[in-house]
Order: C-alpha cells, then structure tokens, then sequence
C-alpha cells in the first residue's frame, strides 16, 4: 500500500518539539493548505498561525497554543482525519493514526514554561501560483529585506520609515500581518496590515489598516501584489478581522475587492478671522498621568465618527518620532487641549494634525493661540459641534474614491451602508 502522510517528531530550530506531517497531497486528495483551513473550520481556536505549511510539509507548532486549547486541537484533528482517512489506503490509515498518537505526544511534551520564555512569531507558508514565490509572515531578521524592498518601491524611505515605526512603536503590530513575498533569497514584495478597533455605528469592531502594499520595481504587473493582498486577506480573517481599509490607487484595489467606502474630513480654518488669545498658554510633553485625560478626549471626539479607531493608553502612540505632540497648560497647570503636529512647525499657520480637549473655551483658546490653516476633525466630531464658530472654521466630509475597505466579514458593513443610503449619515473618516 501506499503511504501517503508520514510523521516525525523533532525539535527543528525550535527550543520545543513539533509535529511534522509530510502529505502525498495527491494521494490524499487533499492539499496541506486544505487541511489547515477544515481544522480551523472544524475548531475556530484552532488558529491559522499555529502552522507553517509548504510544499506538502504540514508543521504543527504545540508552542503557540493557548492555555487550554490542547483538547480542542485534537479533537479538531481527529474529526479532520476521520474525513481524509475514507480517501485514503490502508497504508495511509496506519500513517494518519501514527500522526495523531506523535501529535499527541508532542502536546504531552511540550515545555509550556520554555515556551512562554522563547520569544516565537510562527508563520505560515503556501506556494504561490507565481512559480518561485514563497509567501509567508515577517520573521525574525527579515526587517533589512522589508526596508529594502519598500524603499525600492516607493523611491524614498518614508514609507519604509512607517513600516519600520509601526513594528517599534505600535502597540497592535503583529508580525504574522507583516506579509512577505520572496524569490529565493530576494524580497519582491511585501505587505503591512495594523490590527485596530474600529467604532462603527457607535460599535466596535475589528479591522486593519492595509499600508504600505510593495512590489519591486522588477517585480511589479507581474500578480505579486495580488498575492500578497489574498494571503494578507485570509490571515486575517482568520485571526477574527471584519475588515481592511487602505487609501490606494482607485485603478489597482478594486481589482481585489477592494470599494470606496469612506472619505477624508478636513477642517478649514480663516486664520485671518481667528481671534487672539487671551490667556497665557505654556507647552508641556506628554506624560503618563496624561493618559487617563488624553483617552477620554480621544473619545470624547471621536464617538460618533464612523472609520475611526481609538487609541491606547501607551505614551508612545501620543508621542511618535517625528511629530510636536504637546499638551497645553494654563498658569495652575489645567489642561487645556492635546496638539499634534509635524516636528519642525512651531508657530502659527499650520496644519494640526490633531486638537482634543473637553474644555469649550479652553480649547477655543488653543486655538486662537495656534491659529492653524486647517485641522482633520469630522463634522460629527466634538470639536466641530461644539468649539468651532463657523466665522472661522468650517468642517467637512466627503467620500474619495483612494479611501477604500474590503469586508473580511461578510456583511459587516451592510448597516452602515444602509444609513448612508436610507438615513443620510454623513460618510465615515479615516
């Protein structure tokens, strides 16, 4: 008989052991790929990442599991096998049950307390259709190819800067969202996806900002991107994400399913029509007694703007490199409102970037001091309904045909679709 799955037991460049599964796909009728899709369809827990699959090799990583979630994976296991298993020989029963009993011992053996001390990002391999490419999630040492990559596709290092930002800084960077496309030893495409809450109707839900998307120069019309894009896609809604967003070129996303649902708001300031300010204003840093007020003006604004995600109490996504973020004091050192602009513009005449307070006047007053051009608060926002005198500022919204989303969940913007449609809901902002 033929043998069509065969297991092995080892400890592959991996302080704890894993399962290795080498699959006769077409013996079993069956890709490795497919296997691990039916598991997480089977058991919903049974996370995407905890797999590397390529090339007929299906890994097991036991190091990625979650407290408890042993008896759900084999369980998940067995009902998966007992499908393949009526498609295969005898052979092929015997090595399926020679899979579970090594699967299970490797559960038995996994060292729960070395693995919460070894710093893992599992990742996922498939082949792609492009002969050559291998798609899989950042690892460790890869963050030179990413910068390389990026650069060369963009022609500056801005967008390389964000990527590399967005692993140190942000506090929801997921590596296995970071998607790579390699040609043997060359980077020739990548992918970055940032898991955010997203208010939506006045809910939260959970979605990703899909930026930047890269293709070298040699590479590019060549299907790489889409690739990227589709294996991007599937991570992700397996890892619970209802939705990607991304400002892109109008002629390319659709293609991938991508459609305007959202726009830019923009706040226009008659800088000539401001007032002078009043009251003596100092600037000072933002610190970490700061958060608890910064988070609640974050949703003070924010609350009734759909596309909007609110932001953490970690001082560091307030501060960034390469932004003045400061806080406003009057004399007795009452906040007066959060300002963040680009580094480098002190003074008047500016955009900010971003004006929160919860104070009427006091920001008012921030305001006649900063005496900005133009600012990106939402007519539905805080600020709009209740600081701004339309003598000198005005708000506004509309949709743009670059501000794009892709349901991850099916559905999960057909309300919001209808209140534009039906109710005249202003458009959502990002």
């Amino acid at each position: 008989p033929t043998t069509v799955a065969t297991t092995t037991l080892d400890e592959v460049d991996r302080p704890v052991p894993r399962v290795r599964l080498s699959i006769d796909e077409q013996a079993l009728g069956v890709t490795a790929i497919q296997v691990v899709e039916r598991l997480h369809q089977a058991e919903p827990s049974v996370r995407v990442s905890l797999f590397a699959v390529r090339e007929g090799v299906l890994i097991l990583n036991p190091v990625c599991l979650l407290e408890g979630d042993e008896e759900r994976v084999a369980q998940a296991f067995r009902d998966v096998w007992r499908e393949v298993e009526d498609r295969t020989t005898v052979g092929g029963r015997e090595a399926l049950a020679d899979l579970q009993t090594t699967h299970e011992d490797a559960m038995r053996c996994t060292n729960r307390a070395s693995a919460i001390e070894y710093e893992q990002r599992p990742t996922i391999r498939t082949k792609g259709v492009l002969v050559g490419i291998d798609i899989r999630s950042e690892n460790a040492g890869d963050e030179s190819a990413i910068d390389i990559c990026v650069t060369r596709t963009f022609g500056s290092a801005d967008e390389a800067n964000l990527v590399r930002m967005l692993r140190d800084w942000h506090p929801a960077f997921d590596s296995e969202l970071s998607i790579c496309a390699w040609d043997g030893d060359e980077l020739v495409g990548h992918l970055a996806m940032t898991p955010v809450p997203m208010r939506l109707l006045g809910e939260r839900i959970s979605a990703a900002a899909v930026a930047p998307v890269a293709v070298s120069p040699p590479r590019q019309k060549q299907g790489v991107g889409g690739k990227v894009l589709a294996f991007g896609h599937k991570l992700a809604s397996a890892k619970g994400i209802d939705l990607a967003f991304l400002v892109g070129h109008p002629d390319y996303y659709p293609a991938h399913g991508y459609e305007c649902r959202f726009g830019f708001s923009k706040t226009n300031y008659e800088v000539d029509a401001i007032p002078d300010s009043t009251l003596e204003l100092e600037p000072w840093p933002v610190q970490e007694h700061d958060m608890g007020w910064l988070l609640e003006c974050d949703e003070l604004e924010w609350q009734n703007v759909d596309f909007s995600w609110p932001r953490t109490g970690r001082r560091e996504e307030w501060t960034t490199p390469g932004v003045n973020a400061v806080i406003w004091r009057t004399p007795d050192g009452t906040r007066a409102a959060y300002t963040m602009k680009r580094s480098g513009q002190s003074g008047t005449g500016f955009r900010i970037d971003m004006i929160l307070g919860d104070d009427v006047e006091l920001v008012r007053q921030v305001i006649y001091k900063q005496k900005p051009l133009e600012s990106p608060h939402h007519p539905a926002g805080w600020l709009t309904q209740n600081v701004l005198d339309p003598v000198w500022g005005v708000s506004g919204v509309q949709f743009e045909t670059p501000a794009m989303a892709i349901e991850l969940t099916e559905g999960v913007l057909d309300r919001y679709q209808n209140a534009l449609d039906q109710d005249g809901r202003q458009p959502a902002s990002s």
